[in-house]
């Protein structure tokens, strides 16, 4: 009974709400005081949480989230999300030294639990850690948010914001702000939070406090905190799926380690909504572009198919004409041809080779010898150009 609280009236009255039952047995229960988690630095010697710092506004919007059934918290060993060992049943901000503030939180196991009750009873087992995300993850030189819409993973991986001020340079660190959820108190090693721990009858503060049955009869709202918006809902995200066993040589995950995971889960699950949306995008606009280049296509084809026609059109005219033309020019010329030309360019040719004896045949600027009609002198006949004749 060293560490254990009193179970006053009040004590037991919110027992009995987060239990979900009135006749849920007092003796069979052991209920202790933690201070859960401070305003303090916490002890990280490196990640991103190393030096990192949690605002007050958080403690106060994890105390507002502890309300009744719906509200109680399991209590588990080692931040193992397997089956609780307790239930934190309230909860409320405390000042402490130096300027800071700490949650303190009340919690009840089972007596038949006796082995893990001596212990804590004993200070065999003293610390304790919470395991809870943030809504913001700020840089303590210019308030950069690492869970940000500009955020990347390299953010976190390399511990630099976008404006290069390093964690844990030059006095850089992490301050946390809001709260998504808060979703379990650990029975740890060694909490990651300085003074993190159950705490002995003489330091128990939130239980002997002459507001506390007040506070717990409201459920843990206090008229003087105006951080309630930022309790957790029913809606908040579940908490993440197991963990393997962590190896033999490595410490057990704690408090920061389990906030750094979540952190990095929302940056990727962001990032990936994103990059789904671009994608998107881009199909829309390629399925765009495609129906763009099958009617340019069709119409090209359409076109194509129409000049085709015109030209063969004109061909077939013009190698008409050339093949009158050369008939013409056989018979001014006199000449005979058993056959014409196959291709035109032939036709053409044999048509500059007539024209050429007509130019002959006609004087310059003169007129040519009327055609002989046979009158016995021996004269050939000049030649006709009658055929040339166009009607």
């Amino acid at each position: 009974m060293f560490k254990q609280v009193e179970k006053t009236t009040a004590v037991q009255d919110m027992i009995k709400a987060a239990y979900g039952d009135e006749s849920v047995p007092m003796d069979d229960l052991a209920v202790f005081e933690a201070q859960a988690v401070s305003t303090r630095p916490l002890r990280r010697r490196n990640g991103i949480y190393q030096g990192a710092q949690i605002g007050v506004d958080v403690l106060h919007a994890m105390a507002a989230s502890v309300k009744g059934k719906d509200g109680s918290l399991p209590v588990q060993r080692m931040h193992n999300p397997g089956i609780p060992v307790g239930r934190v049943v309230a909860a409320a901000v405390r000042p402490i030294e130096n300027g800071h503030s700490a949650l303190h939180a009340v919690f009840y196991m089972p007596r038949r639990d006796s082995d893990l009750v001596n212990k804590i009873d004993t200070g065999v087992l003293t610390d304790v850690s919470v395991g809870m995300l943030p809504k913001q993850l700020l840089c303590s030189a210019c308030g950069w948010d690492y869970k940000g819409t500009d955020a990347t993973l390299d953010n976190l991986w390399d511990c630099t914001c976008a404006n290069g001020h390093v964690i844990g340079t030059d006095g850089v660190s992490m301050r946390l702000h809001g709260l998504e959820a808060w979703d379990e108190l650990s029975l740890v090693d060694r909490g990651a939070s300085p003074g993190a721990s159950i705490l002995p009858r003489s330091r128990q503060a939130l239980a002997k406090s002459p507001a506390f049955e007040q506070m717990l009869l409201s459920r843990g709202f206090d008229d003087s905190v105006f951080y309630l918006r930022a309790s957790a809902t029913l809606d908040v995200p579940p908490p993440s799926p197991p963990s393997p066993p962590p190896a033999p040589a490595r410490n057990p995950i704690n408090m920061d380690e389990l906030v750094t995971l979540k952190a990095e889960k929302i940056v990727a699950d962001r990032d990936l909504l994103a990059a789904n949306t671009q994608l998107t995008a881009a199909q829309t606009e390629l399925t765009a572009l495609r129906a763009k280049v099958a009617d340019v296509e069709t119409k090209l084809a359409a076109a194509l198919a129409v000049d085709a026609v015109k030209v063969k059109a004109d061909v077939e005219a013009a190698g008409a004409f050339i093949e009158e033309v050369l008939k013409a020019s056989l018979a001014a010329t006199g000449g005979k041809l058993e056959s014409l030309p196959a291709t035109i360019a032939e036709r053409i040719s044999m048509v500059r080779e007539l024209r050429a004896q007509l130019a002959m045949r006609v004087p310059a600027g003169g007129v040519a010898r009327p055609p002989e009609t046979g009158t016995g002198d021996g004269s050939p006949a000049a030649p006709s150009f009658a055929a040339f004749t166009r009607k």
